[in-house]
């Protein structure tokens, strides 16, 4: 873009995502990095200057030395290449267990800094030796919550810090507190409130604007899943000793709910505020009233449940399992719809606010869009790790999922398998415009001129 926003160049050839892009030193070209395994370089007139082949995988990260004379680029094929501007290859680093993200050259261009999926950052010289390498886990996200304005992002780290974002603002906020690992975090309905369970059973509530309103022992095991009721009154915190705990926000008890046989993962109240769905590592769901009755169990996994949650209307339940499905029941028990997951764990599931389709996050790092007739809308890739949140923003545009591999993503998600197609075809008409243009007799009859 120029000063006032102008495109000035348009650089089209890849025929896969662009994950990343990379000026020169100098300012005079332009390198881009694809899922179509090559990377590119242009001048900034959007002329292709070079191609550069030879990875196995999607190319994530492209950089260049400080001189410019050297480009390395990391890749899903588990390795770094080093290239002149040439395209020629110069050396290829190797000896990662997973995909490589991230690349950055120091200063001088002696060093080469990489981050990989094995939550390693590595330090390299350009002759391949290994220097240090650090672990990262300390910055693993556990947890992952965003208020139902799409305003706040909190987000927990294996270190027990939880930041606080406001998202309009940009402003950012490091909240201590605890120094156990947070797996459940939830805001309030009014946003106001923020609650945060740790793995020691302690829970935290904070004031978004300000510090720490109440901290109480909630359980004696780990709290892995909570939910605020829709008047902000009442907080349920669902734990590793197999039970439901119903609190008020000073943190006195007002309810126990047991009946699971095996740790409860999460727990979500009903729109309405009268009901409140459980699910356990004993492959079941339960629904019960405020009173603590059970007033129905929904059996159908084949492995533990990992997440429950209310539709927007309250009429149906969305599931999430290791059984590699998610499932969508009516509040009576009854199987409607189960999304099959090939070879993978659902760890998440939500529904979309209008509530017409469901997203799911996967140990393996995917997240999908369906709808509620069980096809697939969009598939996301680009997580690492378990895939621990996953939320549409209010406008059902947007998802944003957060990993345990230290990344947050956020997604533009189709509303339908239809609008998925059309958009696929109005991108194979842009790519073939220069040809339409030289043989204009060869025009498709859906590419509108």
């Amino acid at each position: 873009m120029g000063s006032k926003g102008q495109l000035i160049a348009d650089f089209t050839g890849h025929q896969g995502a662009i994950n990343s892009v990379s000026f020169s030193p100098d300012g005079t070209q332009l390198a881009t990095a694809s899922t179509d395994k090559t990377v590119k370089l242009w001048d900034l007139q959007g002329h292709l200057l070079q191609t550069f082949q030879g990875h196995q995988g999607a190319i994530y990260d492209v950089s260049f030395s400080p001189d410019g004379k050297e480009l390395a680029t990391a890749s899903e094929d588990q390795s770094i290449r080093l290239w002149n501007s040439q395209g020629k290859g110069l050396g290829v680093l190797q000896g990662y267990k997973g995909a490589v993200y991230s690349i950055s050259f120091s200063p001088d261009g002696k060093i080469l800094a990489t981050a990989s999926r094995e939550k390693f950052a590595r330090l390299w010289n350009l002759k391949n030796n290994l220097i240090k390498e650090k672990p990262s886990v300390q910055n693993e996200i556990t947890a992952l919550g965003v208020s139902s304005d799409g305003a706040w992002m909190a987000t927990a780290f294996r270190s027990g810090i939880v930041r606080l974002k406001n998202i309009k603002q940009g402003t950012l906020r490091t909240l201590k507190g605890n120094p156990s690992i947070a797996y459940g975090i939830t805001f309030s309905p009014d946003q106001k409130r923020l609650a945060v369970g740790f793995k020691d059973g302690t829970v935290n509530i904070w004031d978004v604007q300000r510090n720490l309103l109440t901290k109480f022992k909630a359980h004696q095991k780990t709290i892995y899943g909570m939910s605020f009721s829709p008047n902000g009154q009442l907080l349920a915190t669902a734990s590793r000793d197999k039970s439901v705990r119903l609190w008020d926000l000073q943190g006195h008890l007002q309810r126990e709910l047991k009946g699971h046989q095996e740790p409860v993962y999460n727990v979500s109240f009903s729109p309405d505020g009268q009901f409140l769905a459980t699910a356990s590592s004993d492959k079941t769901v339960k629904l019960w009233d405020l009173q603590g009755h059970l007033k129905q169990t929904f059996n159908g996994h084949h492995g533990p449940v990992h997440d429950v949650v209310f539709s927007p209307d309250g009429k149906h339940l969305a599931t999430a399992s290791s059984d590699e499905t998610a499932k969508v029941w009516d509040i009576r028990g009854n199987l409607r719809q189960s999304f099959q997951h090939a070879s993978d764990l659902v760890f998440r599931v939500n529904f979309s606010s209008n509530g017409t389709s469901i997203a799911t996050g996967t140990k393996d790092g995917i997240v999908k869009v369906w709808d509620l007739d069980g096809n697939l809308i969009s598939t996301f890739k680009g997580h690492s790790g378990l895939v621990n949140s996953v939320r549409f923003l209010p406008d059902d545009r947007l998802l944003t999922s957060s990993s345990n591999e230290d990344s947050i993503r956020t997604w533009q998600v189709q509303t339908s398998a239809s609008e998925n197609l059309e958009q696929l075809l109005d991108r194979g008409c842009h790519w073939l415009t220069h040809y339409f243009d030289n043989h204009p007799q060869k025009t498709l009859r859906f590419c509108k001129r």
